[in-house]
Parts: C-alpha cells; sequence; structure tokens
C-alpha cells in the first residue's frame, strides 16, 4: 500500500465503538499518540481510496469498497460510480484517561485505525511544525455544537514527549501499531472482490476496454501529498 510520512478509573469511557477504527463521543478529551514511524522516523500516513454510491428508492445502487488492484477495472468502476473518494488513515494509540484527557493509572491503552479527512491532515501539519507528533502526543475532542456522526474534531499538541515512547513495553507498542497497518484500510472502507464488484455493477470481467476517462481519485499520484517531516 502506497503511504506518505508525519514525521479517576470510573470515570474513563472507550472511545472505540466499532472493532475496526477510532470514534470519539461528545465532551471528553482523548490522549492519542502515533506509534508507526517509517524509516525516517516520520509517522506513517496512508491515503486510503474508495467507491461509495447511495442511490436513494428500490433498485438504487449502493456501494462502498476499497479500489481493486486492477487500474482499468478501477477506471470501469469509476465510470459508473463517480470520482473515487479518500481518507488518510494511521495506526494510533488511544490511552486509557479520564474526561479531561489526563491518563489514568495503570497504564492502559488501545491501538485503532485512526480515520481522518483533509482538514485534520493539515491541523496535524501544522501541530506537527512545532511538535512533532512522532515525538509527542495530541488531545483532541470533538468540535463544540457539531453532529457527532461527522467526527469534527479540535486538535492540540503536548509539550512533552509521548507516553509510548517512554513505558517499558515500547517495543511491544511498536509492534502493535505495525500490525494493524496491514488492515487498517479496512477501516475506511469494506474490501469487495473483482466479482462482487462487477456483479453489482453489471460490467463484464472480461474482454473489456479500459474506460477513457480519468476515474477522479483513482488516478491521484500519491506523491502530490506532501511530506510532514
Amino acid at each position: 500500500m502506497a503511504y506518505r510520512e508525519i514525521g479517576g478509573l470510573g470515570d474513563f469511557k472507550p472511545a472505540i465503538k466499532s472493532s475496526d477504527k477510532l470514534k470519539f463521543e461528545p465532551e471528553r478529551k482523548y490522549r492519542v499518540g502515533f506509534p508507526c514511524l517509517t524509516e525516517n522516523g516520520t509517522v506513517r500516513v496512508d491515503r486510503v481510496f474508495f467507491f461509495n454510491k447511495f442511490e436513494e428508492g428500490p433498485g438504487g445502487l449502493k456501494l462502498r469498497t476499497l479500489l481493486t488492484d486492477d487500474e482499468g477495472f478501477n477506471k470501469q468502476v469509476a465510470k459508473r460510480m463517480g470520482e473515487a473518494q479518500y481518507r488518510y488513515c494511521t495506526p494510533a494509540i488511544l490511552y486509557k484517561c479520564d474526561a479531561q484527557g489526563k491518563p489514568v493509572k495503570p497504564f492502559d491503552y488501545e491501538i485503532k485505525p485512526f480515520v481522518f479527512s483533509d482538514q485534520t491532515y493539515a491541523d496535524l501539519v501544522s501541530i506537527n511544525d512545532e511538535f512533532p507528533i512522532s515525538e509527542h502526543d495530541i488531545l483532541l475532542a470533538l468540535k463544540e455544537k457539531t453532529d457527532p456522526k461527522f467526527q469534527n474534531l479540535s486538535i492540540f499538541p503536548t509539550s512533552k514527549a509521548s507516553l509510548w515512547s517512554q513505558v517499558k513495553d515500547k517495543d511491544k507498542i511498536v509492534a502493535q501499531a505495525n500490525e494493524v497497518t496491514e488492515t487498517m484500510a479496512e477501516a475506511v472502507a469494506p474490501k469487495k472482490d473483482k466479482q462482487f464488484i462487477a456483479e453489482k455493477l453489471g460490467i463484464p470481467l472480461e474482454d473489456e476496454e479500459p474506460a477513457q476517462q480519468s476515474g477522479g481519485g483513482v488516478d491521484v499520484d500519491i506523491d502530490d501529498i506532501d511530506d510532514l517531516v
């Protein structure tokens, strides 16, 4: 997968609402770190492309899927589904905290895919300029008066070194984060096989000339994302 780089116990309410990604609740702060680093020591962030279409009414097309490995087939799908969309994704460590984002004892955590949009990416880039997120945790909360289902986040840096980098089990945390990268794209969208997609869209799998159009996000060059260094 192509990727870019971003260089009281009873009060705890888990942020995880599904098995595959982080989701945050209103009126709480969360402390999150980024233990999945590249060889350059910067945070790994994947840009994950997917198709998504929901047509209301009987017989309307309803399909959400990651792109396949077949570029020609993806272009055929784009002709029917429209431009591919994308989200960013990285493994994140969510610390067990109170409602104000203060870690509680004993130290505990979860590592899940963190899926986010262009705006959150831009906020992380800005923070990273002064407080590299490979070395510092962040505090985040849902923005006030916004719908939780859209996960609009306010993000703040922490000035001290990340918690994950200071614990005895640091290597275990890094290994767990790297393991999450193997399947984290499916936190963005389900992975449907070509046969399923072709049958859903009525696209032949053989003897089909690639559609003569860009397919939107299908042809975006991953190298146009700025590195977070």
